[in-house]
């Protein structure tokens, strides 16, 4: 539930610079979240919701696999899950999102979840 929370969150605090003709209910590219994250800093909205929105794929891998240990009917494959000894400031994941778009710029043609969650999972696998 705080999962939906925070997406529902993010979707209804997105700044309409930053959606573009992204409406409720469409998705934003990579493209966008790029845009977003490499703003200036003087731009708060664009940045606000860089850090909102991987902060919130972050977040809901991590719910995610929470119910896995918790319940045999969620299995989340392991290519998907992301594993870190330690919290990951928000900073740190924007970082890892926007180092990740330098050496994949291919990947900019996916959808902004899709990309930050390949970028976060290359960033904190997990090991066992």
């Amino acid at each position: 539930m705080q999962f939906i929370s925070l997406i529902m969150i993010v979707l209804l605090a997105t700044p309409a610079s930053v959606s573009g003709s992204a409406h409720l209910g469409e998705t934003h590219s990579a493209l966008e979240l790029m845009t977003a994250c490499q703003a200036p800093a003087e731009d708060h909205s664009s940045r606000a919701f860089c850090r909102g929105f991987v902060t919130a794929v972050y977040d809901g891998i991590q719910f995610y696999m929470r119910a896995q240990s918790q319940s045999e009917g969620i299995q989340l494959d392991r290519g998907f899950q992301v594993c870190s000894d330690e919290a990951v400031r928000s900073e740190a994941l924007m970082s890892t999102v926007v180092a990740f778009a330098e050496r994949n710029p291919d990947a900019l043609r996916l959808s902004a979840f899709s990309f930050a969650q390949m970028a976060l999972v290359g960033a904190y696998p997990c090991r066992t």
